[in-house]
């Protein structure tokens, strides 16, 4: 692997990475939809790119998309997750600090379930402190050293090597996710540093971006007991091995919908509510003098049939803009539900018994998945 290609993802990820540009768009707000400019909001044929601006800085985001997966999100994990009392010596107590960065259990799950609501899977790393070796597994444990979980998002797996087995199913024998860090330059200054980390069954490497530049050098390597690539990943619409689909993708199309219509709605209004002033009967040299429209000052004219009247808009096109408005808003709050909604045609969560699991909703069969998942990472941390 050449430092240039490090960073390079893989087909399968290049390609769920084209669905996820909307819902990121989306996720990031109005702000992040006006940066988007026409790619999500056209720019009609005869519109000046003046007026497409104003449009554009006039409209704003119906948060459909993001509210759905925080209330999703939200609704497994209203109580603590609690764990088996069967946990080894080593692993009790480390759901209160599962990832070394003060997070609970709870907390971390949440996040790994959030993930997957937005890009269709989300991944769990079990990793191991590094202690410099020698130390014995009694002087492990006196010093608190124990395994960690690492939340790898769905964007940050860049690349992976899958091999086929003897029984037809495929195993990762290589990753490499991206990691970032804020590092301090000169006196003061801050500059964020791009790495990509590396892991195959029996090695690991950190690969730096220099600032400024596109190119990577390897900065720090070593080996690792694991025996595997210490990765789970958990799915909420798998399409095949490694690879998902994002399960509120119907969602975040009709948002889309609903923030064009809205920016034509807003757009109409500032035309309609605006009269539109028009006069007949007035001489070239009364029209070029100009017309001033004042409480205090009145308009004349030599000519006794000379009108100067208000265009009213009779606001046709507003309802139909306003109801249409309505329509999508009804129809994203019930694709919104749709993961509550008991089905019988969902795939069951690995592992479950499927008398279990009949007449269960999405949000179970997922929260059943992210289960399992979690309880391979503590059975991998206890091995």
């Amino acid at each position: 692997m050449t430092d240039s290609a490090v960073d390079t993802p893989s087909l399968a990820y290049s390609q769920m990475a084209e669905g996820w540009q909307l819902i990121d768009a989306l996720l990031g707000g109005t702000r992040s939809m006006r940066a988007a400019g026409t790619i999500y909001l056209p720019q009609e044929k005869a519109e000046s790119d003046i007026d497409y601006r104003v449009r554009l800085n006039r409209s704003i985001l119906y948060t459909a998309l993001k509210d759905t997966v925080g209330k999703l999100s939200a609704k497994p994990f209203s109580k603590p997750v609690s764990l088996s009392e069967e946990l080894p010596d080593m692993l009790k107590g480390m759901e209160k600090n599962i990832d070394f960065s003060g997070t609970n259990l709870t907390q971390f799950l949440r996040r790994v379930f959030e993930d997957g609501l937005r890009y269709g899977l989300s991944h769990i790393l079990v990793d191991f402190p590094k202690t410099g070796g020698g130390l014995t597994l009694g002087e492990e444990r006196a010093r608190g050293v124990r395994p960690y979980f690492v939340h790898i998002k769905a964007k940050d797996l860049i690349g992976w090597k899958a091999d086929k087995q003897e029984d037809g199913s495929k195993k990762v024998t290589r990753i490499r996710y991206r990691e970032t860090r804020t590092e301090y330059v000169d006196n003061y200054g801050e500059a964020v540093v791009d790495y990509v980390r590396v892991i195959d069954e029996s090695t690991w490497e950190l690969w730096r971006r220099q600032p400024d530049e596109n190119e990577y050098s390897m900065v720090e390597n070593g080996i690792h007991t694991a025996g595997r690539v210490p990765l789970l990943t958990f799915y909420t619409i798998a399409s095949d091995f490694m690879v998902a689909e994002p399960p509120l993708e119907g969602l975040a199309w009709l948002n889309l919908a609903h923030w064009q219509s809205s920016s034509d709605q807003r757009n109409i209004l500032r035309f309609s509510r605006m009269g539109i002033l028009f006069g007949s009967g007035f001489s070239d040299a009364e029209a070029e003098a100009g017309i001033t429209i004042s409480p205090t000052k009145v308009t004349l004219s030599t000519n006794p049939d000379a009108q100067l009247v208000y265009v009213e808009h009779k606001g046709h096109a507003i309802g139909a803009g306003a109801a249409d408005l309505t329509r999508l808003e009804e129809q994203m709050e019930t694709q919104g539900l749709q993961p509550l909604v008991a089905s019988t045609s969902n795939t069951t969560a690995h592992g479950r018994d499927l008398d279990e699991a009949r007449n269960h909703s999405n949000i179970q069969a997922w929260v059943w998945a992210l289960d399992d998942v979690c309880a391979q990472a503590f059975a991998l941390a206890a091995a």
